[in-house]
């Protein structure tokens, strides 16, 4: 009897030593993982935002490019009717790709203003 309340002294002595249960440490610990794995995605929305602007305005030039010299041949009659399907579907698919990338921009500033982080 003797050295169980001992054992239980120690054991409480010892709780009240650290100031914290173990189910509190480890919670603590997951809040931590937690707030870091937020922390990430915050900073790799605010590089990944960066990165979709430069690639939206270099697509943007390049679409402007390729539909002035598109309508520049075609109002020369340069181009035969094959031409003109091939380059209008390429068009087609870089103003697809320009929308995507707007898409993708508003996505990210969205979820950076939720998140209070806004650049």
């Amino acid at each position: 009897m003797r050295k169980l309340t001992l054992f239980s002294g120690i054991v409480i002595a010892l709780i009240f030593s650290f100031g914290v249960t173990p189910s509190f440490a480890q919670s603590e610990s997951q809040v931590s993982k937690k707030e870091l794995r937020e922390e990430k995605k915050i900073q790799k929305a605010k590089v990944d935002l960066e990165k979709s602007k430069i690639k939206l305005t270099k697509a943007k030039e390049k679409y402007n490019s390729n539909l002035s010299k598109f309508e520049k041949r075609n109002s020369a009659g340069k181009l035969s009717p094959n031409a003109v399907s091939k380059i209008t579907k390429s068009l087609e698919k870089q103003r697809k790709n320009i929308n995507k990338l707007q898409d993708q921009i508003t996505k990210l500033e969205k979820f950076l203003q939720q998140s209070g982080e806004m650049i």
